[in-house]
């Protein structure tokens, strides 16, 4: 079953699926998707329909579908590098990677995952060269051959004109699936040699269903749909966020609680090194958003012990009442506590051991906790 993950768009996978049955799919096509409401997983599921056009694979079961579309050596990608020099072939493992959780996000979450630093994202005319190159081979399984260009938006102007026309004579059953959120970077005579398919935002109603489907509760619906503004991407970003605060307050409760115990009893301090290797063990930028929750939850634990509990930001999902604990937070440890969060963070941003690192946060902290306030 195809399109059967995509959230909402109906209407565009019906005239999609119009399309193949009546056997006009045009060889080229730009899906417009400003609102980044599914464009890039559109053309994955769409790039399955096509292909298993000559194919009997069952493609029914998601591990199939993933593995298809993940191996198929008729179905080629083209994406964002982080400089004019770097290949496609070395940036594969981590496309994948991000297509398995991520393809929802925008280009500058892609951007992110392969670390491009303040690099803004390239298609070089070199990848666009290598490609026809590619394309000019017969194809594996004698059928079709498709290429999906995602954040065409980055094309440079001599990628762009290479592509236009590699377009304008394009080698047999090859078929151009481009995706761009920027309809106006795109070049003009390359958006007239392609069927336009504008992806509108989704409907609320649609990003609803998804929120019940992923486990978000009904209170918290309204919110996250008004904040998602149409983009399909959003609202994941939100619910994870969700999630994932949770998670983190999660490790940074068990933390502080650890730091207290750790000080009296042996296995307080063996779980405390065994919470080092756990947090050790996250992706990068789940350790830094554990280090900005942090500093936002000593700030305002700081705030109430001064008096000015009115204009915290802390909310707690578990039920943790932060007034216990803010009167361990006071003149006296509070800038040695901000210093430990400010220097893991800039040492995970240098790709700093994890395991090493909190280890050394967990003990600082414990001992920070231990200092009293003189009045």
């Amino acid at each position: 079953m195809y399109f059967k993950n995509i959230i909402g768009q109906k209407n565009i996978i019906k005239q999609l699926n119009l399309l193949f049955e009546n056997n006009q799919v045009p060889h080229s096509q730009i899906f417009i998707d400003r609102f980044n409401s599914g464009g890039l997983p559109i053309a994955l599921d769409y790039s399955l329909l096509l292909l298993n056009n000559q194919h009997k694979t069952n493609l029914n079961q998601k591990s199939e579908i993933k593995r298809y579309y993940f191996e198929h050596p008729d179905l080629s990608f083209i994406f964002p590098l982080p400089g004019p020099k770097n290949t496609i072939s070395e940036f594969l493992s981590p496309w994948f990677e991000f297509l398995k959780s991520k393809k929802y996000h925008p280009v500058e979450d892609w951007l992110n995952h392969i670390e491009s630093g303040n690099k803004q994202g390239i298609i070089s005319v070199e990848i666009i060269k290598e490609l026809n190159k590619s394309l000019r081979l017969k194809s594996f399984s004698g059928g079709k051959k498709i290429c999906i260009i995602w954040g065409a938006e980055k094309l440079n102007e001599l990628a762009s004109n290479k592509l236009l026309k590699l377009i304008e004579e394009p080698p047999s059953l090859t078929y151009f699936l481009i995706i761009s959120n920027n309809e106006k970077k795109l070049l003009p005579t390359l958006k007239s040699r392609c069927q336009l398919i504008r992806i509108p935002p989704t409907k609320n109603e649609d990003i609803k269903s998804y929120y019940t489907k992923v486990g978000i509760e009904n209170n918290k619906q309204a919110y996250l749909i008004n904040a998602s503004m149409g983009s399909s991407s959003m609202a994941i970003k939100l619910s994870e966020d969700e999630k994932n605060t949770i998670k983190l307050e999660e490790m940074l409760i068990k933390c502080l609680r650890l730091s207290f115990s750790a000080q009296k009893t042996k296995d307080s301090f063996v779980n405390l090194m065994i919470w080092a290797d756990d947090i050790g063990a996250w992706s990068r930028q789940l350790q830094l958003s554990f280090l900005q929750f942090a500093s936002s939850f000593i700030r305002d634990s700081m705030l109430i012990s001064y008096g000015s509990e009115e204009i915290i930001t802390y909310h707690s999902k578990l039920n943790f009442n932060i007034k216990n604990f803010a009167p361990f937070i006071h003149s006296n440890n509070v800038e040695e506590i901000f210093n430990l969060i400010d220097s893991s963070y800039s040492l995970i941003e240098r790709n700093a051991n994890g395991k090493i690192l909190f280890t050394d946060f967990s003990l600082k902290m414990m001992n920070y906790l231990k200092i009293k306030e003189i009045n």
